[in-house]
């Protein structure tokens, strides 16, 4: 019933046991969403799973945009450009963030 969420879990992650893992969401709630079998608040579940499922594609993105940063950073460091001791990672994530929120707007 919902082959394009089930699709884009597969792609992420492979399979839904691992999406699920990473996302906090039990399984069977997640195969009887996707199958439209499932008795509570379906609408509710499929919110979770978005949910689930654009966090995990932000913070990937994040991580990726910090590497990055990190990359350029660590290689002019006065403390040696091939060390990287990840004393300014807190720094690199919070300037990742502050890319993305202005790349979403």
């Amino acid at each position: 019933m919902h082959d394009d969420i089930l699709a884009r879990i597969r792609t992420r992650h492979g399979t839904v046991h691992r999406f699920c893992l990473a996302a906090g969401i039990g399984r069977s709630t997640v195969y009887q969403v996707l199958a439209g079998r499932y008795a509570g608040n379906t609408a509710r579940q499929l919110r979770r799973i978005e949910a689930a499922l654009a966090n995990q594609m932000e913070a990937g993105r994040m991580a990726q945009v910090a590497e990055a940063i990190q990359a350029v950073a660590c290689a002019r460091c006065a403390a040696g450009p091939m060390r990287r001791c990840d004393a300014c990672r807190e720094l690199f994530l919070a300037q990742a963030q502050a890319v993305l929120e202005v790349m979403a707007q």
